[in-house]
């Protein structure tokens, strides 16, 4: 995901009163459940990570991080990635 991608989509995504379009963790997310985030280190969405931590901290919201180091964004899901194997393993286990 190219970092101008969020500049273009945000007002698309999100009026005035729909920030939480945005992004989840701009809501009240009391009640949510627990939740799996899959980050590649070298996407750009892993920049979020802290700051989901610290919303899902805030509504006391299970939050279990899985972590690909040097993995671009979505590696689980191309075939040509040796890496992928392996965390397609831990999305099955993650959806059980």
């Amino acid at each position: 995901i190219p970092i101008g991608f969020f500049d273009n989509i945000a007002p698309v995504l999100a009026g005035k009163d729909d920030a939480y379009l945005l992004s989840p963790i701009l809501d009240d997310m009391t009640g949510f459940p627990m939740t799996h985030v899959f980050y590649g280190t070298h996407e750009v969405m892993y920049a979020y990570l802290e700051d989901m931590q610290k919303a899902y901290d805030k509504y006391n919201v299970p939050l279990i991080v899985h972590v690909g180091e040097n993995m671009m964004h979505c590696w689980g899901a191309m075939e040509f990635v040796p890496e992928a194997q392996a965390v397609r393993k831990e999305y099955f286990k993650a959806l059980a």
